[in-house]
């Protein structure tokens, strides 16, 4: 699992993690538990799940997302 192996092998501490996800049914499941477990001292803020369906229209949908919600501090 490469996502799990860099938050295991890197520092978070003081970070935000930042979360968009795509799914098929379950939404984040047990994703966010599982990412504050393996990036210790991050803060974990699940940003949007979108919907298997839905990917093929969810340009628009996150780059609203991105440019309304977050300073260029956090970019």
């Amino acid at each position: 699992m490469p996502v799990a192996t860099f938050l295991e092998q890197n520092s978070f501490d003081g970070k935000t993690i930042y979360l968009i996800a795509t799914q098929g049914s379950s939404g984040y499941g047990n994703t966010v538990g599982e990412i504050e477990e393996l990036a210790k001292g991050a803060k974990v803020v699940p940003v949007t799940s979108i919907y298997c369906e839905d990917i093929p229209d969810a340009r628009s949908t996150l780059y609203d997302l991105i440019n309304n919600n977050f300073s260029a501090v956090n970019r």
